[in-house]
């Protein structure tokens, strides 16, 4: 019994090798090719569904106006756009 008390909890390391995976995963873009005229695709975030066919009209800091078939435009963070390479 008094060794369950004792049993040692997960490593530190690994827990914290994991949270810092998360984190860069979060905060690094996944493209920062992304340039004005491009064809996009949007992927599923937390902030929308994802969107296809995307036209960038302007980028600006790692944010991008993007136009979309439906008509509507959209400000997206350069991160979570793909280009469409056909």
């Amino acid at each position: 019994m008094t060794q369950d008390l004792f049993a040692s909890p997960p490593s530190i390391q690994d827990t914290e090798k994991a949270v810092l995976a998360a984190l860069k995963t979060i905060f690094t873009p996944a493209n920062a090719n992304i340039d004005v005229r491009s064809r996009v695709n949007r992927v599923h975030n937390l902030l929308g569904p994802e969107r296809t066919d995307g036209l960038v009209i302007n980028v600006h800091r790692g944010v991008a106006n993007v136009a979309w078939p439906n008509g509507e435009t959209t400000v997206e963070s350069v991160k979570y756009l793909v280009p469409i390479v056909a």
